[in-house]
């Protein structure tokens, strides 16, 4: 989780901010992968229902909120927000 102020100065930097559940399991698997047999990582898990509201609001920059899964879609396919 990061204040407005924070998500304003890593972006005025060039940066981007991403807020990402995950669970011990995940983290493991994200931190320590070759402790995991090649290619069975485990799946990134949901986020608690309780949490959920945070995770699709762009003002947070969570990882369900629309724009920033446009965002991801459009970085795979090779577009630049100036091709649009």
């Amino acid at each position: 989780m990061a204040s407005e102020g924070a998500i304003a100065a890593v972006e005025a930097a060039g940066g981007s901010v991403v807020a990402v559940h995950y669970n011990k399991l995940g983290l493991r698997g994200l931190l320590k992968p070759e402790k995991f047999e090649e290619g069975m990582l485990p799946r990134q898990a949901r986020p608690p229902p309780k949490m959920l509201e945070f995770y699709t609001q762009f003002k947070h920059r969570g990882y369900l909120s629309q724009e920033v899964q446009l965002a991801r879609q459009m970085r795979a396919l090779g577009v630049t927000a100036k091709e649009e």
